[in-house]
Parts: structure tokens; C-alpha cells; sequence
């Protein structure tokens, strides 16, 4: 990987830039404002300068984009009293007492029972042991009800695996492999399925081809307001 400076009027912007086995050029611009490019592995510097550089008043438009949101998963002190969220939902942190150590979500409130139920670490670690448990099993319930659900995916081969990614929601090889985030499971259900479906849709076209986003838009149709939505969540 490599960083490249692009102009942009009297400012510029700095493009991480990886090279792979694939035909075309992609840049992605990242709610924490840092911008990606892959680009095949036998491009020149002449042709990625120039594809970057079309691509700057984009780049623009998507930077200003992401400034008009606020972070709603800031970094936390695993107090009683914070927000966090579950498919969505905000739900409120009560830690308590307890000789059980345990995690329950009742109604709007999400409870952490602990004997060290003052001590930041011990809550912060049965909240993720909480969240990862419950994103490993509605997210792959999730993911292979809209596979078998569409005729476009459910006679494709493909593995499912649920960790933590840096940055993205989700990914796919052309190995017939999907990633998704186990931060997903904050997020609304729609904005969950749109993050599948994209994925998915990748397995019949690995680039963001005009017959990518045909076939995106035919399985969800509102889908840029679905990722709207996503992006006023932070990973």
C-alpha cells in the first residue's frame, strides 16, 4: 500500500492506495474520511493519477457528506446510564451487583450483572462476549434467509464468516467468500440486509458495474437509503 496526494482546487487529499489481481479501479470513502483506492497490479502511475483525479469532486462530495453526522457509537466508559444500540434500537446501560455474571436486554434497558460491576473492563468484556454471541446468530440467520430467498444467490456456493473488520461492514473474495461485521448488529435490520445484499451481489459481479447496481436495485430497491442510513453509524 502506498499514499498519493491528489489536488483538489488550493487543497488536496491523501488516497490509500493497494494494487490487486482485478480489471478496474475503485475508490471508497470511509465515514472516518479516509479514502481508498484499489487499482489492478499492472496500472501505471499516468492512468491511476488520472482515474483519482476525475474522481476528486466526488471525493469531495463524500467527505462533506459524512461531516454532517455525528458519531452515535462514541467511544464509551461502560457506565451506567450510556446509549447503545442493538439492531438499532437505543438502550440504555444499567450495570448491577450480582454474584451472576450475565448480560440481558429488557425493554429499552440492557443490563450488566457483575460482582465487578463498577470495574470499565470486566462490563466492557460481557458486553462484547453479549453482542458477538448475538451477532453470530441473527446475522447468520440473516444472511442465508436472503440467499435462499433470491434466485440470483441461492444456487451459489459461498462461505459465511462473522468477525470484527476494520472500517468496513462487510467484504467479499472472489473465493466465494463473505465477511461480514459483528458490529452489524447495532445497526437497523434494513441497514443489515442492504450490507448482505450488497455482498451478495458481488458473488455474480466482483466490481461496482452499471449490471451490479441493476442487480443490487432489483433485490432492494430503496437501497441508497438504506446506506444513507448505514453511514450515520460509525464502526
Amino acid at each position: 500500500m502506498k499514499r498519493v496526494k491528489i489536488p483538489y482546487g488550493e487543497k488536496h487529499f491523501f488516497v490509500n492506495l493497494e494494487f490487486s489481481e482485478r480489471k478496474t479501479i475503485s475508490i471508497t470513502v470511509f465515514p472516518d474520511k479516509t479514502i481508498r483506492a484499489k487499482a489492478p497490479s499492472n496500472s501505471n502511475d499516468r492512468i491511476i493519477m488520472n482515474s483519482l483525479k476525475k474522481k476528486r469532486f466526488w471525493i469531495a462530495k463524500q467527505l462533506k457528506y459524512f461531516e454532517n453526522f455525528q458519531p452515535l457509537l462514541p467511544e464509551k466508559k461502560y457506565v451506567s446510564g450510556e446509549t447503545y444500540y442493538y439492531l438499532g434500537r437505543e438502550i440504555r446501560l444499567r450495570t448491577r451487583k450480582s454474584k451472576t455474571e450475565r448480560v440481558k436486554n429488557i425493554g429499552k434497558f440492557l443490563y450488566v450483572d457483575s460482582k465487578d460491576y463498577r470495574n470499565s473492563e470486566s462490563v466492557k468484556n460481557l458486553l462484547e462476549e453479549w453482542y458477538e454471541l448475538h451477532a453470530l446468530n441473527y446475522l447468520t440467520k440473516r444472511f442465508y434467509l436472503l440467499r435462499s430467498d433470491s434466485s440470483e444467490f441461492r444456487n451459489i456456493d459461498v462461505t459465511l464468516q462473522l468477525k470484527k473488520l476494520n472500517k468496513r461492514w462487510g467484504s467479499c473474495s472472489n473465493k466465494k467468500s463473505v465477511s461480514l461485521n459483528i458490529e452489524l448488529i447495532k445497526v437497523p435490520i434494513k441497514c443489515i440486509d442492504y450490507v448482505i445484499v450488497h455482498e451478495l451481489c458481488h458473488l455474480v459481479y466482483m466490481n461496482h458495474s452499471r449490471e451490479y447496481y441493476q442487480l443490487l436495485s432489483k433485490v432492494i430497491p430503496d437501497w441508497e437509503i438504506r446506506k444513507e442510513k448505514l453511514n450515520s453509524f460509525t464502526i
